[in-house]
């Protein structure tokens, strides 16, 4: 738990703490009622109830030129909005909006709507400088017309500004491309023997010599005269096991088999005697 504080002759609002009674704390009101309020809500409440109850007398109010917030009252008399009172008022910023006035007094209009947006005139973002408002989107977003360092102008959101989406009108992104294309990073390359720097544009891309090419074309050959008996003995037994499985599912597929390699032997013949009788002409 936590310590214990004593709030005796504290003030919050209309009220004053007199002492503790009951596990609760008897508060006293301007009005001169006496409250019982727990701990968590005295510092929440502002009176005992006679706040929201007091009634305002329209007919003896004149407040013309009086200021609350950003708005200054410059009508003479109430007009009714829905069911409350209201009154015309003047903007900070020069808009003219009737107002209901127990909001106004209050606190719970404070301007016109100007005082929830966020004015961004003259402030640079990236590469974009705001220059001025435009208007205001579809979906009720500010949209602001800003030049950008290369010259080009673009509209742009607020809040897109705001969160760093957006920095320029499409140059930067551009230049970022180009960088990235002459890095040293993509400009140059590891031979693929002795791994020494190799330039992208040189024709021979894998390695900086002949020699390092043919060290590494004799490995492959080596390699390659060690694999390929094994590799030619392993298909061969797969081209076997594969014939015999299509043996003993169809009795006719030995027949048509034979056949096929029969017309296939022929006809490599045939092209042995065309490539002869070819050469024989031209000599």
């Amino acid at each position: 738990m936590g310590k214990f504080i004593d709030l005796t002759g504290q003030e919050f609002g209309r009220l004053k703490v007199i002492k503790r009674e009951n596990g609760k704390w008897l508060c006293k009101c301007q009005c001169g009622n006496d409250k019982l309020i727990t701990s968590t809500n005295v510092v929440k409440y502002k009176s005992c109830g006679c706040y929201k109850r007091k009634r305002i007398n329209y007919n003896n109010i004149n407040e013309l030129g009086k200021k609350y917030h950003k708005l200054t009252i410059i009508g003479k008399e109430f007009t009714k909005l829905g069911k409350h009172k209201a009154i015309k008022c003047k903007c900070d910023c020069g808009k003219e909006k009737i107002v209901i006035y127990s909001h106004l007094i209050n606190g719970h209009q404070k301007s016109c709507g100007c005082y929830k947006r966020i004015y961004l005139e003259n402030q640079v973002f990236g590469r974009l400088k705001v220059v001025k408002l435009q208007g205001i989107s579809d979906k009720r977003h500010l949209i602001w017309k800003c030049i950008c360092e290369c010259g080009n102008i673009k509209l742009c959101e607020g809040h897109l500004l705001r969160k760093g989406q957006i920095k320029s009108c499409g140059c930067l992104q551009r230049d970022n491309l180009l960088n990235m294309v002459y890095s040293e990073s993509l400009r140059y390359i590891k031979c693929g023997n002795c791994g020494k720097k190799i330039e992208t544009f040189k024709k021979d891309k894998k390695y900086c010599s002949l020699e390092c090419k043919s060290i590494v074309q004799r490995n492959k050959n080596t390699i390659k005269r060690c694999i390929d008996p094994i590799y030619k003995e392993m298909l061969r037994k797969r081209s076997q096991e594969w014939r015999q499985k299509k043996i003993n599912q169809d009795p006719e597929f030995k027949q048509r088999h034979n056949e096929y390699m029969k017309l296939r032997c022929r006809r490599k013949q045939i092209l042995k005697l065309i490539d002869q009788r070819i050469k024989s002409f031209q000599m």
